[in-house]
């Protein structure tokens, strides 16, 4: 476990500080609500902003609010370019409309 924002912190510096250049990662997101999803990349994760291509990036489902059974969604062909966003003011960011987004201090706000 590289990174865990109720140890490391929830500010997105301290996600990328962690995680950037670290190879490919299993994000898994676990809500006050007892839901658990996530997604993985298997690019490194930077600061420098941009989208990043990916042909093996997914999401998941493990338990989540409509109760459909765990789940692994794999990306469009014509989507692989807008996989991963990367990007130093927000944490892991997964889709073209990103689909999952961290934001800078996702404890305390409701973006």
């Amino acid at each position: 476990l590289i990174y865990r924002a109720s140890r490391d912190g929830w500010q997105a510096s301290n996600f990328h500080s962690k995680c950037d250049n670290q190879g490919p990662t299993l994000t898994i997101i676990h809500t006050t609500g007892d839901y658990i999803f996530g997604g993985y990349c298997d690019t490194p994760w930077s600061s420098a902003g941009g989208y990043k291509s990916s042909s093996k990036a997914f999401l998941f489902t493990i338990k989540c609010y409509s109760g459909i059974l765990p789940t692994k969604m794999r990306l469009r062909p014509n989507n692989f370019s807008y996989a991963v966003c990367h990007n130093g003011s927000y944490g892991p960011t997964f889709g073209g409309g990103h689909d999952i987004c961290i934001s800078d201090m996702a404890n305390s706000n409701s973006k």
